[in-house]
């Protein structure tokens, strides 16, 4: 599988509608109340010594309102495992039904298990410094080891699933500073620009209303090549007593690349040998 190939099937990392039916690719130019938006560049910016106050503000009002005010809460999803399926758009253009099965354990532990209707599954996954890829079925093979520039991709995108679950805004790692508003669907939502050394940088929108996670937007890879992909979050559902995305239209460069549905979201702790090449 080429990298490029890799990197678009990685595209799909997102969700929509808990018990509702997956809409079409090509006809979901609007999603909810929220509007597909334009690329939007993600300079890179020297992080400051330390976080900006009122950054930090911003970052605790969403972190109560996801968590009624507990927002230690988050901490649970450090390691998680997800599902999710829906229409994915292919390399030749054409919607394709995929099912994702996300795990991860936080900082360095990362695996995607995607079913393709009717076509394969394949594996991807990575421990510390290492990669595999493995073809599960029609006909199994052996694990492959990736190279050092598609372990980058992964670990680029991995950044937005990372950021769903909020904990990382806990990290002592981490910094925030305060990013101009930014339009999301009809709102003007304010923004928060989050350095940590296990991201790519990204930020985050705020609902002015509800205070909760509007949209991610980070630096990802497809070709080798950053790009920036968006998160816009359409629902949210409690798991755990946090309240994360059950609903996301997943863009690259303003192009709708997947519309999910997320049947399981939950905390998981993993047996670290699960991330290992088999």
């Amino acid at each position: 599988m080429k990298r490029a190939r890799l990197a678009g099937l990685l595209v799909a990392l997102g969700c929509v509608g808990c018990g509702d039916p997956p809409r079409s690719i090509t006809t979901a130019k609007k999603l909810g109340d929220t509007e597909l938006t334009a690329p939007v560049e993600v300079p890179a910016k020297a992080a400051p010594a330390q976080s900006e106050p009122a950054a930090k503000a911003l970052v605790a009002e969403m972190l109560n309102a996801h968590t009624k005010g507990k927002p230690e809460a988050v901490r649970a999803f450090r390691s998680f495992e997800n599902v999710r399926s829906g229409l994915v758009l292919s390399n030749n253009l054409e919607p394709m039904q995929q099912t994702w099965t996300l795990r991860g354990a936080w900082p360095d532990r990362f695996q995607i298990r995607a079913e393709l209707s009717g076509l394969n599954t394949v594996v991807f996954s990575w421990s510390g410094d290492k990669a595999w890829r493995q073809v599960l079925n029609p006909q199994p093979g052996p694990a492959g080891d990736l190279d050092a520039a598609d372990l980058k991709t992964l670990k680029a995108d991995a950044t937005g699933e990372w950021l769903l679950l909020l904990f990382p805004l806990l990290e002592p790692e981490v910094v925030v500073a305060v990013e101009p508003a930014k339009k999301v669907g009809d709102r003007l939502c304010p923004g928060v620009r989050v350095w940590h050394p296990a991201l790519t940088e990204a930020v985050l929108y705020l609902d002015p209303a509800t205070k909760e996670l509007a949209q991610i937007t980070f630096n990802g890879r497809e070709s080798q090549q950053v790009v920036v992909k968006e998160f816009v979050v359409l629902e949210l559902k409690e798991t755990a007593g946090v309240r994360l995305p059950s609903r996301l239209a997943q863009n690259v460069g303003g192009k709708q690349l997947a519309d999910w549905t997320f049947p399981k979201f939950e905390p998981r702790v993993h047996d670290a040998k699960a991330f290992d090449k088999p």
